[in-house]
């Protein structure tokens, strides 16, 4: 199912990922089956060429500890449009009926920005299940 998301403002060039504390993100299976936890981008956002998404980084980090992803938002968009979705963190095993939680920021490289007034608009991100044995 889809949720609305996040207004992500106040990003600087080489600054620290935003929001501060990240915004949270759970994921629950409700299947009968494990699944392994993966992530892409579909196509249908805005970003006119303002920001290099090579330097744009998601930032994924497990609510609990483990190992957290800092990945290219160029990566996830690529991931979509291959249909081949990136695996998110440690969860290549989500067992039915658990959660799984972390947060997710941004942050830009130095030299990410292209133009002033850089935007990115209605980015969606696609968490998908895929059942494991």
């Amino acid at each position: 199912s889809s949720v609305p998301g996040y207004g992500i403002g106040g990003l600087v060039p080489g600054g620290m990922p935003m929001p501060a504390n990240g915004g949270l993100v759970y994921i629950k299976n409700s299947g009968t089956a494990a699944e392994a936890v993966s992530l892409s981008i579909p196509s249908g956002f805005t970003n006119a060429d303002t920001l290099d998404l090579t330097k744009v980084h998601v930032v994924l980090s497990p609510i609990g500890g483990g190992a957290g992803q800092n990945v290219a938002l160029q990566d996830l968009i690529d991931a979509g449009a291959a249909g081949i979705p990136l695996t998110v963190g440690n969860t290549t095993h989500l067992f039915a009926g658990n959660t799984t939680s972390f947060t997710i920021r941004f942050s830009l490289d130095s030299d990410a920005v292209v133009t002033t007034g850089a935007t990115v608009d209605n980015l969606d991100f696609d968490f998908i299940g895929t059942a494991v044995s």
